[in-house]
């Protein structure tokens, strides 16, 4: 049996391509076919804190509960809104759900079954949405330590966090200070570096000023980036603007996305 698996939400548009507008040559292709873990716990916070990242435990899940409670498992294709909206199929497939998945995979797409298929504009505005969602949390989560780490509250090298990034055990000052809001907006997400300063996102990690400085970005505009910092005159800021000229020439860019 040949699968299809459609992987992460920043992947939209390639699983929109494979759905869509490639030729599908699957035979006996079931609900497994097209259940996306990954998707299915981050679109389903209850689910990720029970079962985490546990495939089959999210499969079990969706099989036993999710298509009885209307849940979606593909950012593509809803098995659920298929069989509903195809009475001639309910009529000879019944509650075999796996036949739904093989029908639309070898036979649907063909014969211009759509509903319960999203078009690749609806994937793409979905994945700009589920994107942007996900850049508001870390902004939600790093935003509110605020409180407890206010505007001008000292803080100098002397001040260590211990992270969960990855790529360094902790950090001191103004790396100490980024670390501790990048897990508040991340939890333990795993970090990596790229130097491209042109794509930071909201929660990136901006290493700059020869190697000296830290910052993190709270908002992205046009020209510019809006940041929170520690150890900034030996204190806390919250909200400097940085021009997009003055950050590119930073030294690296780290991210959890």
């Amino acid at each position: 049996m040949k699968r299809w698996k459609w992987k992460g939400l920043s992947m939209f548009a390639a699983m929109a391509a494979v759905l869509l507008l490639g030729r599908i040559d699957v035979s006996a292709a079931g609900v497994r076919d097209v259940f996306d873990a990954q998707y299915y716990a981050a679109s389903y916070a209850d689910l990720k804190a029970v079962y985490g990242d546990d495939e089959e435990a999210l499969f079990q899940h969706y099989m036993s509960c999710g298509l009885q409670e209307g849940r979606i498992a593909n950012p593509v294709f809803d098995i659920a809104a298929y069989r509903g909206g195809y009475a001639d199929l309910q009529a000879v497939f019944g509650d075999n759900w796996d036949a739904y998945a093989d029908h639309y995979l070898t036979i649907g797409r063909a014969e211009g079954r759509t509903i319960g298929v999203k078009s690749e504009a609806e994937v793409q505005q979905a994945a700009q949405q589920a994107e942007s969602a996900r850049e508001n949390a870390a902004y939600q989560a790093m935003i509110a330590l605020k409180a407890q780490y206010p505007e001008g509250m000292h803080w100098t090298n002397d001040n260590y966090y211990g992270w969960n990034g990855g790529i360094y055990s902790g950090g001191y000052g103004c790396a100490g200070f980024a670390f501790m809001l990048s897990d508040a907006a991340f939890g333990k997400a795993p970090a990596r570096m790229h130097y491209d300063f042109g794509s930071v996102r909201v929660g990136d990690i901006v290493r700059m000023n020869g190697d000296t400085h830290s910052v993190i970005i709270l908002e992205v505009r046009d020209n510019s980036v809006i940041v929170a910092e520690g150890n900034y005159n030996s204190s806390i800021h919250w909200g400097r603007e940085i021009s997009k000229a003055a950050l590119a020439a930073g030294d690296n860019v780290i991210t959890r996305y």
